[in-house]
């Protein structure tokens, strides 16, 4: 006797042969799921006015639904390209049991959809929102004007929210005293220096560590080519750092100061490279004293680095930071980053 094959997942087309045959007897969680299959699979082709007809369906469907039903129709409309904006505004207004997803991922909510959630909805859906990619500096804004101090660290650990310089100086200022709210700041990558100035004498080494990796323009795979590159390069051991950094042509080449550096202060390459390329100046400060240059040559590097990131240089503050440093500092920071 053949096997029987193993049957799959429903088609649409099984759904609505079960709609048809069920009748009146289909229960409303079942309706709501086809209907989410409707916009799911048809949605692109329906005109606008029949996707609004489905999405005003689905609505009055949720009213009817159990709870489990209310919660996968949202989990599986935030990330459609067919759902409505204002069925999925609804959806985030909803108690957070549904709306969670929707606010972390709806992918049609718009701006002053974000800021209506923001100003009139509670604490949980404030920090549900904090944790969605790609919040505008307008956003973040008004969220950590809400003052609710779990959304302002959910906030601060999305790295792919957007908040202002004018934001990040007042936070600056706070985490002198607040402890909390320096360990989220160190994990940031887009700090403006004025505020990493502030900072830097209220962090221990491990905060610092962690400030100036997550400045760094490249990961571990990322570095491959350099190192490769690097790898092909017969050593060569600078005797004489800033000699070697005053010799290179101008603009000096920050892969060949990588190489110089990294002999001179005996760490690896790809940190080297990842410090001058970072986001932050006292990464190539650290780097500087480590390898032993001196103002002149210190000044060459950082003003090359900070051309990259297409900044003007403060060489005021890149000198006085530099003055302040020490051997011992830059040592056991970059002591405990890894590439």
């Amino acid at each position: 006797m053949a096997m029987e094959q193993a049957a799959g997942p429903p088609t649409l087309h099984d759904k609505l042969e079960g709609l048809a045959a069920l009748g009146a007897g289909l229960g409303p969680d079942h309706v709501l799921d086809f209907l989410v299959d409707v916009l799911t699979i048809r949605g692109w082709r329906l005109t606008e006015e029949r996707r609004r007809v489905c999405a005003e369906l689905i609505w009055k469907m949720t009213r009817l639904a159990s709870g489990g039903g209310r919660r996968q129709a949202a989990r599986r409309l935030a990330t459609l390209d067919s759902a409505p904006s204002d069925l999925l505004m609804a959806l985030a207004r909803e108690p957070i049991d549904v709306a969670e997803p929707v606010l972390r991922y709806g992918r049609n909510l718009r701006g002053d959809h974000l800021l209506q959630v923001i100003s009139e909805e509670g604490v949980e859906h404030l920090r549900a929102l904090a944790t969605r990619p790609e919040l505008s500096e307008a956003t973040t804004t008004l969220m950590l004007l809400r003052g609710d101090r779990e959304a302002l660290l959910a906030c601060l650990g999305n790295r792919r929210a957007r908040i202002a310089r004018a934001t990040f100086s007042a936070l600056g200022t706070a985490a002198v005293t607040d402890a909390g709210l320096r360990g989220a700041l160190a994990g940031r990558g887009d700090l403006p220096d004025t505020v990493v100035d502030t900072l830097w004498p209220h962090l221990d080494v491990e905060l610092k560590s962690r400030l100036l990796a997550a400045g760094f323009a490249y990961g571990p795979d990322q570095l491959g080519e350099f190192r490769a590159e690097t790898a092909r390069r017969p050593a060569v051991p600078a005797s004489d750092p800033t000699a070697a950094v005053l010799g290179l042509d101008e603009p000096p080449s920050l892969i060949e100061a990588a190489w110089i550096l990294s002999a001179a202060a005996g760490i690896e390459e790809g940190l080297a490279f990842n410090l001058l390329r970072g986001a932050y100046e006292r990464g190539v400060v650290l780097l500087a004293r480590l390898a032993g240059l001196d103002e002149r040559a210190f000044l060459r590097i950082a003003c090359s680095a900070a051309s990259l990131k297409v900044r003007t240089p403060n060489v005021n503050g890149a000198l006085r930071a530099f003055a302040q440093a020490t051997p011992e500092e830059a040592r056991a920071v970059l002591g405990r980053i890894k590439v």
